[in-house]
């Protein structure tokens, strides 16, 4: 399969050098340039630049022999041959780089190599062999990150020989191989191709006699796991929380049992061993006794064994160590309430000392009032004297007035000068009232 979405076969029995090019949407064949050398049983794959990798076969010119198709520029150039003259094996592409196992070499009886061509250093490199010779298998890449090898048999040929129904795994992070589940039906020559709800699905093939046309499918899945402490230090006597969380992709998780217990790195002592059941796929959080006689130092909390059970499978995570700082207990609980209560008869004493200046103060600021009331009744009295003086002053100088204006009725000159004296007299007067009233005014009181 292309980039391009379009479906590309090559070579063929009986010498072909054909490049056909199938298009899915117009449901129609064309064809590309011719290989360069014709080959039969050489392995195809796609790599990230869309160029197309076909990598030994029979009639290849020298042994692994790769020959790479440009769909774009519709032509051929030729690359690093594989290490050996492979054929009837199987070849995936992971990225830029290729994979291939088993198959034979120089001829059908199957082979346990493993080759990856590494992009990075332009060449091929050997990695684990095969569990076993194995050729006319499929392989995949599932959604898990393994590699896949579907069964196959003990050489290429379509009759006779055997045919396996094993399915092996490779991890490219470990350069290992597991078993895996079998299928019921045991064929080589078969198809397969991963699915994205994460099924390996296995299609036909033919085992020593027959043909077959059964399709069967496994479920892949993807399983990850957390395990952490709420803090990295804790008292003792006193508990910290660790969380658990087991996630699958692809299937579900149904229940879950653990076991755990913590540890003395100096003399590795063992502390409140204890297991415990999570019937659901939640997050568990555990609170994680320290006794209040450990000594304070360095331990580890151990999940010794916690087994993690899905649909149709489980996982088993072992020996998972989170440090642990663990500080001297805390005072007992008497020293402590006898801590409290000297704060407490110290804080009384502070508030008592407090109030006795807050009562002074008060007391100050009522002497305050009472003087500044004292000065305000003895200005309104000054007040009240002065103007009885002045009505007195009014009262006389009204009188020589009245004589005044007698004196002048009578048409005496004299009575006139008197009359005008008296009125500046009485003009003087009212000024020095006035401004006896304003310098005896008393400052408003402190505020």
């Amino acid at each position: 399969m292309g980039l391009d979405g379009l479906v590309y076969v090559f070579g063929g029995n009986g010498g072909s050098s054909y490049t056909q090019i199938y298009d899915p949407e117009l449901n129609s064949w064309t064809l590309g340039v011719a290989m360069p050398y014709a080959v039969w049983e050489g392995k195809a794959a796609t790599v990230t630049n869309g160029s197309i990798w076909v990598v030994g076969g029979e009639g290849s010119p020298t042994p692994g022999y790769a020959q790479i198709y440009d769909p774009v520029a519709n032509s051929w150039s030729v690359g690093k041959p594989a290490p050996a003259g492979v054929l009837c094996g199987a070849m995936i592409a992971v990225g830029d780089d290729l994979y291939y196992s088993g198959g034979g070499v120089g001829s059908y009886s199957a082979t346990t190599n493993f080759f990856m061509y590494d992009a990075s250093l332009r060449n091929w490199v050997s990695l684990r062999d095969l569990p076993e010779p194995r050729a006319a298998q499929a392989m995949v890449l599932g959604v898990d990150g393994l590699i896949y090898l579907v069964g196959g048999s003990s050489d290429g040929y379509n009759v006779g020989a055997n045919a396996y129904s094993t399915v092996v795994a490779y991890n490219p992070a470990t350069d290992e191989w597991s078993q895996v589940a079998e299928m019921d039906y045991a064929r080589k020559y078969l198809g397969a191709t991963v699915t994205p709800d994460g099924r390996v699905i296995a299609l036909g093939g033919n085992t020593v006699s027959s043909v077959l046309s059964v399709v069967e499918s496994l479920q892949l899945y993807v399983f990850q796991y957390s395990i952490s402490l709420s803090a990295s230090s804790v008292r003792a006597g006193e508990s910290v929380l660790m969380t658990v969380d087991a996630q699958f992709t692809y299937i579900n998780e149904l229940y879950s049992q653990l076991d755990w217990y913590l540890v003395s790195d100096a003399d590795g002592t063992i502390y409140n061993p204890a297991g415990l059941q999570i019937p659901t796929d939640s997050p568990a959080a555990i609170s994680i006794d320290v006794p209040e006689l450990a000594p304070p130092g360095s331990y580890k909390v151990v999940v010794h064994n916690w087994v993690i059970y899905a649909e149709g499978v489980y996982e088993v995570v072992e020996m998972q160590e989170l440090p642990l700082e663990v500080l001297p207990a805390p005072a007992p609980v008497d020293a402590l309430i006898a801590e409290l209560e000297a704060q407490v008869a110290d804080l009384q004493k502070q508030i008592d000392n407090m109030s006795g200046d807050i009562e002074v103060q008060l007391a100050a600021l009522e002497s305050a009032l009472d003087t500044i009331e004292h000065m305000q009744t003895t200005s309104d009295q000054n007040r009240t004297e002065q103007i009885a003086a002045l009505q007195d002053q009014i009262d006389a100088m009204q009188e020589q007035l009245d004589k005044v204006k007698t004196t002048s009725d009578s048409g005496s000159m004299w009575g006139m000068v008197n009359m005008i004296l008296v009125i500046i007299v009485i003009v003087l007067l009212a000024l020095m009232f006035v401004m006896g009233r304003k310098g005896k005014t008393p400052a408003p009181p402190a505020t």
